[in-house]
């Protein structure tokens, strides 16, 4: 029998072999994994059942960030599902994903983003007139306010809030930070006898109560356009039952805490506009708009 002869392997390849070899002989991939969305005991950096990374993280202000961006560009398959989990069972969905769980979950900017497209789509259908009402130059009217000086400052307020009540979307976004303060002074006792919300988290917590509301007023919007303060509350009121796990009462009366809360920052931030405003009437115009 004719011997074939065997070539050896040149020295690239034995390079990229010593790399492989070397990268996946590594005590790091050697250490065990419990994953936060499955459970399941693994070694690596995904798991080997749902695929989810062994890495997740906690919500910090870099997680916010990229699931803005994420919310901008890109849309799970999962949008159905996430809708009416979250109305069914928001404990389960929030706090699941909170803790880790974030496959087949939506990032609730991403989510919040989307909504308010769906919302602005339909709003220009059936009220087209609204959009054209609202799309005059804001910030040119309120420089021309400063300028004549003649209706004051309550035309110059009357502006911010026309802007921010035909802003809904951009408006939630806003007060988001303010809302997760409010949430964690009203509801400080209970973190110390379950799941301890970092700030971001409940920034988090609000996109998701945001998204609902927004899915409540796209169902109303083909027989009124306005926005419901009792819609917002009833599902706050929702959410918030399942997420802390206290007694109807006693979430009623800490949700009325962090309103009230929310609306002395509110106050305190108006306070702090009107000042920079007048400010600028003394400055510039050498009037002041009162």
């Amino acid at each position: 029998m004719k011997r074939v002869k065997i070539s050896k392997p040149n020295t690239t390849y034995r390079y990229y072999r010593k790399r492989l070899y070397k990268r996946y002989s590594d005590d790091s991939l050697k250490t065990s994994h419990i994953c936060l969305n499955c459970g399941h005991e693994f070694t690596g950096d995904y798991c080997n059942i749902c695929g989810q990374k062994a890495n997740v993280q906690r919500i910090t202000g870099k997680t916010v960030w990229h699931g803005i961006l994420k919310g901008l560009f890109y849309l799970d398959h999962n949008f159905f599902y996430t809708i009416l989990a979250l109305f069914l069972r928001p404990n389960t969905y929030i706090k699941g994903f909170l803790q880790g769980k974030r496959i087949g979950r939506i990032y609730p900017f991403q989510l919040l983003f989307v909504l308010a497209a769906i919302y602005g789509m339909f709003l220009y259908i059936f009220y087209p007139d609204t959009i054209t009402s609202s799309s005059d130059n804001t910030m040119g009217v309120f420089v021309n306010h400063l300028k004549e000086g003649a209706t004051g400052m309550e035309g110059i307020i009357n502006r911010i809030v026309h802007f921010f009540d035909k802003n809904s979307a951009f408006t939630s976004v806003l007060v988001m930070p303010l809302y997760a303060l409010a949430t964690r002074w009203a509801f400080h006792n209970k973190y110390k006898e379950d799941y301890d919300f970092n700030f971001w988290e409940l920034i988090n917590v609000r996109a998701y109560i945001s998204s609902m509301i927004l899915v409540v007023s796209i169902i109303r919007l083909p027989f009124d356009n306005r926005s419901s303060l009792f819609v917002s509350l009833l599902i706050t009121f929702w959410v918030y039952i399942q997420l802390f796990g206290e007694k109807k009462w006693r979430t009623f009366w800490h949700i009325c805490l962090m309103y009230l809360y929310l609306i002395l920052q509110i106050l305190i931030i108006t306070i702090i506009i009107m000042a920079i405003v007048v400010l600028i009437g003394l400055i510039f115009y050498g009037k002041v708009m009162v």
